[in-house]
């Protein structure tokens, strides 16, 4: 009965619990096109990293201590990664010409996001700057990835994209990192850039530039 008076923030929290009581088997159809529902998701204002977390955790079937386990129901996995692109419109927009850099060295894979034993860096830097990429859209965002090399990636990574595609197009394990390289490449380019957002597990071997 509480499940119609599920918002979509109380739902992607409550799924786990909902699979292993057998209410996604019961109520599966209704909670997918809750999942999918674009005004729904609006209303939530959930960020796409709270959905992320939470398909994250409900794909593994188990909780992080293993103390409680839950059936996977693939077809609520197909919608949360519709509820993921979805809530990319709750990311307000600044108007402001961005550069995000992420890093990609090996230790970004191996480390999670804090607050989360699911997501590791690697994903979570992807995921935002998907988000970002399509709140603030391609002409004022431009995406490099680092180490102690920098890479263009304007044009590789898109909104529409799943977060394994955008990985793969930000494949890069080798090299140490050096959290100096957006700004001394952008200043040394003379690009026109308002902000510096840059994603890092903060393993830095900066080798010259504080």
């Amino acid at each position: 009965a509480l499940l119609d008076e599920l918002g979509v923030m109380a739902l992607v929290r409550n799924l786990n619990k909902l699979s292993s009581t057998g209410v996604t088997n019961t109520r599966g159809g209704d909670i997918v096109r809750m999942l999918c529902d674009p005004k729904r998701i609006t209303d939530s204002k959930i960020h796409p990293f709270a959905v992320l977390v939470a398909m994250k955790t409900y794909g593994t079937g188990k909780s992080d201590l293993g103390s409680s386990t839950w059936p996977v129901n693939s077809s609520i996995m197909i919608a949360l990664s519709t509820t993921f692109k979805l809530s990319f419109g709750n990311v307000p927009r600044t108007g402001k010409r961005i550069m995000l850099a992420l890093d990609v060295s090996g230790s970004m894979s191996c480390a999670y996001c804090a607050g989360s034993t699911t997501v590791n860096c690697r994903e979570g830097s992807v995921a935002m700057a998907m988000a970002t990429l399509h709140a603030e859209g391609a002409a004022n965002t431009q995406i490099y990835a680092f180490t102690t090399t920098f890479r263009n990636m304007n044009g590789r990574i898109k909104p529409e994209m799943s977060i394994d595609a955008a990985l793969k197009a930000t494949d890069d394990t080798f090299g140490g990192t050096d959290c100096a390289l957006p700004m001394t490449e952008a200043t040394k380019w003379g690009l026109k850039i308002d902000a510096f957002v840059v994603y890092t597990d903060s393993e830095t071997y900066a080798p010259s530039v504080h």
